[in-house]
């Protein structure tokens, strides 16, 4: 069975999201869906080391900050990539990481991971090390403080689109 960052990262935003209910029984107040939060009017735990003013912003919200330059094949839209990553969210709780099940290998675009994972990923060349800001709107959509996704990426490996 494939397991994919997405699978993996949603399994985990479940649990959170039931613990948070769980907290919240018994409350006579009405819940609505809190709304996204704007990036940067967000405190970052200070172990996530993000600082929003080094970091580039592209159109679509994803913060980047090459943190390593890597010199190797670059990782293109429909390339095969294999990755270590940590993600955590903006509280500075781990939700996945690589470390205990190994690198993950992807097709960058493929739909099954988030939408500002492979676009953080593209361009990285190998060696290179990428710390991403992924907004709620381009990962699960999750509304409210932990929406937010804070990856730390290694490209290993890039190998060309297959026909």
């Amino acid at each position: 069975m494939k397991r994919t960052l997405k699978g993996s990262l949603r399994a985990s935003a479940c649990m959170l999201a039931v613990a948070l209910v769980a907290a919240g029984c018994g409350s006579d107040s009405p819940t609505e869906p809190l709304p996204f939060e704007e990036i940067d009017e967000v405190e970052f735990h200070e172990s996530l080391d993000v600082d929003l003013s080094a970091m580039t912003v592209t159109e679509s919200g994803l913060y980047y900050q090459d943190l390593v330059v890597g010199d190797g094949a670059e990782a293109q839209s429909g390339s095969t990539a294999t990755v270590e990553y940590l993600v955590r969210l903006r509280s500075g709780v781990a939700i996945d990481s690589t470390t205990v099940r190994g690198p993950t290998t992807f097709t960058v675009g493929d739909p099954g991971y988030y939408e500002g994972f492979n676009e953080g990923v593209l361009g990285m060349r190998v060696g290179g090390e990428r710390k991403l800001v992924v907004p709620p709107q381009l990962a699960d959509g999750v509304r409210g403080p932990e929406g937010i996704l804070i990856f730390d990426i290694e490209l290993t490996e890039v190998a060309a689109e297959t026909p």
